[in-house]
């Protein structure tokens, strides 16, 4: 096993940097302890806003008003840092969103990476494949792309096809922009070598049009020297609006050992440790959505009703102490999958930290 990974349920030839790499042994003790305030990773949510309109996001469009600003952000990561957080995870909690589309996403990475934090965004590609998008920035999409990893941030990239039309039909936006932009990404450095940490993750969501290509998509991730994860939808959002294009949860079971032999770990943010199984953002981290509101997952909703608990007017070690006496009491548990795959509920039931 390369010494980088502590995640023993993964692929390790192709294990994520700031996500598999870890150290968890010094990390789980502590974020597990509910009079510690240390957690090993933050997830936030930005600017709910998006430019792709993919028939499987699980996001709903927020209406709430109040976004975190981006010096509310750097706070954050002076708090974070404060903390020994190891990683920063960007996406769209708390509603459609492409943090690409966020200006202040270039100050952020800056500032957790100065303070040693690694980081990592989910994000569906597009500023690195139209100029218009990455002028939000400042710079060209490839301009982009250098500046992202000479910064040394990781990637969940969102990939579901790599069949033009196919890709048109799910996400609403051609596919030579998206092709732009793996060109723009590997030039810029993105390519990733077998047993060494990898900077990007190709993300697939398992569609009943794009399941025999899923080994294709896993190829095409391993060529390029990328970890590759395919999973079933969180049946929420706009999947409840085409049905029809999903596997319902019995015919995900069927399915299920076919997916595992195909992808390199089960979850994107899922890591193990002895055995155990715990969410990088829940169990062993911290959610926020883009209001500053804490959830119990980076896909789900708020964990507390009380309006004072918010990075706006609270300290983040005391979001995250309240955290932890409430999944103490049981409340806030994730991951929002296990209510629709009974195979899910299975596996967790083996595992301690669900």
């Amino acid at each position: 096993m390369n010494s980088l990974v502590a995640n023993n349920s993964i692929n390790t030839n192709y294990p994520m940097k700031g996500i598999d790499t870890l150290h968890l042994e010094s990390i789980i003790g502590p974020a597990l302890d509910t009079d510690n305030p240390k957690v090993a990773c933050i997830g936030i949510g930005v600017k709910a806003v998006c430019n792709y309109d993919c028939v499987y996001c699980y996001a709903g469009h927020s209406n709430k008003r109040g976004d975190l600003s981006t010096e509310e952000y750097l706070n954050l990561i002076d708090q974070a840092a404060e903390l020994g957080v190891k990683t920063i995870i960007m996406t769209g909690a708390g509603g459609k969103s492409e943090p690409g589309l966020f200006k202040g996403l270039v100050p952020i990475l800056e500032a957790a990476t100065s303070k040693g934090i690694s980081t990592a965004i989910f994000t569906n590609g597009s500023q690195f494949g139209n100029d218009k998008i990455a002028k939000i920035h400042k710079c060209s999409s490839k301009e982009l792309a250098r500046k992202l990893r000479e910064l040394r941030c990781s990637l969940f990239l969102a990939c579901e096809t790599l069949k033009p039309d196919l890709y048109l039909s799910i996400t609403k936006k051609p596919f030579d922009a998206f092709e732009l932009a793996l060109e723009n990404l590997l030039d810029a450095g993105f390519s990733g070598t077998p047993g060494i940490e990898t900077p990007i993750t190709i993300s697939s969501v398992i569609m009943r049009e794009n399941f025999s290509e899923l080994p294709v998509l896993r190829d095409f991730a391993h060529s390029n020297g990328w970890q590759y994860v395919c999973k079933f939808p969180t049946l929420a959002g706009s999947a409840l609006d085409h049905p029809d294009l999903f596997f319902s949860p019995e015919e995900a079971s069927e399915r299920h050992d076919i997916v595992s032999d195909i992808r390199d770990k089960p979850e994107t943010l899922t890591v193990t440790y002895e055995g155990n199984e715990y969410c990088l953002v829940n169990q062993i981290g911290m959610s926020f959505d883009n209001l500053g509101a804490p959830l119990n997952c980076l896909s789900g909703c708020e964990i507390t009703g009380r309006k004072d608990v918010n990075l706006k007017n609270m300290p983040l070690s005391d979001i995250i102490l309240h955290k932890k006496q409430l999944a103490d009491m049981g409340i806030g548990g994730c991951p929002k999958k296990a209510s629709f795959y009974e195979f899910k509920l299975s596996d967790i039931s083996k595992n301690k930290s669900f």
